[in-house]
């Protein structure tokens, strides 16, 4: 890596142009995603926020309901009017601070690892099909890492300076962090630890700022205590094993998280950023034998780049493995611009044409990654294009049987109609689901109850009857889907519920609406009573 040029002088008008071009460039790549239709998790997110009031929020986030703490949802229901559609309106934060982190990353860079190697970081930031895809997210997990990316800037700030201003900041944002989402603590910790050992005149500011941050956590104490014995189900979707760790450490590195690696970029292009570390790593061993190995020698600032890169994955890993399973892509996103800035740091560490090969393989990779998610194979599926074509064929009244992703108490279609005005033109029956109304009433009250487990699930034959009583048209939507993402057992679902149906009912037409780069497949079937269509 490059000495460190952190404010030794103003910064050149080249670099200055640069990060305001990445920025921008980081912004457009990350729309079209943001136009998305809300699925999986992000249902789940629609019903605390939209149509509650922020007590009611709160309450549902601190049951077993949500596993996270509250202050995501406390700016999701402060934004959720700010567009006509509640959808992109709960995902605005997730899309602002998804974007600004590509110049906070260049900046923590600037402080620590050096100008180029800052740009280079920034770069990977503004294209990774990961960054991209959880910029338009209505989770908290874009907002999490804007937290604890300002933590870092502030506590360097603070050991740099030594001004009292910047710690109370470094403890408040370090404080908010938490707030956001629970793994937060692998990073706070690890750089607490780094500044603990490197900056010993700074130790009682550093305690002093941390007993602030968990004094400011206590009033949640109820909330955290309940989400530790919160039902898990990541072990059934990223088991705790050695191809599981490497898929995900593969994906958070390059790809994107719902499609194969070798869809999304592609193995050739996986290749050239691998050929790009690979020169990296052959032109830092040649700097280190002709300097006598001197060079090894990290800065402090930049093994905090390191540290912030490798070791809060190495605890997930171990907490997964050790307590329980959190060991999915989103849990590793806080180390995110750490891996970018290390990224950075190595690539642009080599001399003269090994330095300029490394830095545009590794550009060109993540560059294709970003490009290739305007595509719309590598968005979300998309459920509003499946509504807005029973709108415009179905009649009112029409039931919509919907097979969703998860067990939410509300379903993609559920949600997509609300979206579009006409929520209640058409009656959503839920298949491989525990019905709406009674996971609402588990809801109710000051005392939510968890949903997700253990409440009795409606079966194919009695839904297909509701379908039939309801079709006075004879006409019935089922949306499906099929999947490689997860096991799930969608398939069988779908073909008890096409078997209960009465013989008069035929699939008339069979649609197909792809998303995640060909992983995952929305269907929609037309299903017609032949004795009324004559």
């Amino acid at each position: 890596m490059e000495s460190n040029l952190a404010d030794n002088g103003p910064l050149p008008r080249f670099f200055l142009a640069s990060i305001v071009i990445v920025t921008v460039g980081g912004f457009l790549l990350r729309l079209p995603s943001f136009h998305d239709s809300l699925f999986g998790d992000e249902i789940s997110t629609y019903f605390i926020v939209v149509g509650n009031g922020l007590g009611r929020v709160l309450r549902i986030v601190e049951s077993n309901q949500e596993t996270s703490p509250p202050l995501y949802f406390i700016v999701a229901w402060l934004t959720k009017g700010l567009f006509s559609s509640p959808a992109e309106s709960i995902r605005l934060i997730s899309l602002i601070t998804g974007t600004a982190a590509i110049p906070l990353t260049f900046l923590l860079g600037l402080w620590t690892v050096g100008r180029r190697s800052a740009l280079v970081g920034a770069v990977c930031m503004a294209f990774s099909p990961y960054m991209i895809f959880y910029s338009s997210e209505a989770r908290p997990f874009m907002l999490m890492m804007f937290f604890v990316l300002l933590s870092t800037l502030a506590l360097l700030r603070a050991l740099r300076t030594g001004r009292f201003g910047w710690w109370i900041g470094y403890a408040v944002l370090t404080c908010a962090a938490m707030y956001t989402h629970y793994t937060a603590v692998f990073l706070l910790v690890v750089q607490l630890a780094w500044a603990f050992w490197t900056y010993r005149q700074a130790r009682r500011a550093l305690i002093a700022s941390n007993l602030a941050a968990v004094v400011g956590f206590l009033p949640w104490i109820n909330g955290f205590r309940e989400d530790l014995h919160a039902p898990n189900f990541i072990s059934a979707l990223a088991p705790v094993n050695f191809h599981d760790l490497q898929t995900i450490v593969e994906t958070s590195w390059i790809g994107h998280p719902e499609t194969a690696i070798g869809r999304l970029p592609g193995e050739f292009t996986v290749a050239i950023a691998g050929a790009g570390l690979l020169v990296a790593l052959i032109g830092l061993t040649l700097r280190a034998r002709a300097t006598g190995g001197s060079w090894w020698r990290l800065p402090r600032q930049k093994t905090l780049i390191v540290l912030l890169a490798v070791a809060p994955c190495v605890l997930v890993a171990l907490y997964s493995w050790l307590r329980t399973d959190i060991f999915g892509g989103p849990f590793l996103i806080a180390s995110w611009p750490g891996l970018a800035l290390a990224i950075g740091g190595l690539v642009t560490s080599p001399r003269k044409f090994l330095r300029l090969a490394a830095v545009a393989l590794t550009i060109g990779a993540f560059a294709v990654g970003g490009f290739k998610m305007l595509g719309s194979t590598a968005q979300r599926p998309n459920v509003d294009a499946v509504v807005a074509y029973i709108n415009h064929v179905g009649r009112k009244g029409d039931p919509i049987v919907c097979l969703g992703f998860f067990a939410n108490p509300l379903s993609e279609c559920d949600v997509a109609l609300a979206d579009s005005g006409q929520r209640e033109d058409h009656p959503v029956i839920r298949l491989g689901s525990p019905t709406r109304a009674l996971q609402v009433s588990h809801l109710s009250g000051d005392d939510p109850q968890p949903v997700f487990f253990g409440l009795p699930v409606t079966p194919p034959q009695d839904v297909a009857a509701q379908a039939v009583a309801l079709a006075k048209h004879g006409t019935i939507f089922f949306v499906s889907y099929s999947t490689s993402l997860v096991p799930n057992n969608a398939d069988v679902q779908s073909a008890q519920f096409l078997k209960a149906l009465p013989p008069s009912f035929h699939i008339v037409k069979h649609l197909t609406f792809s998303g995640y780069a060909g992983g995952f497949l929305q269907n929609l079937d037309v299903i017609r009573n032949s004795s009324l269509h004559q």
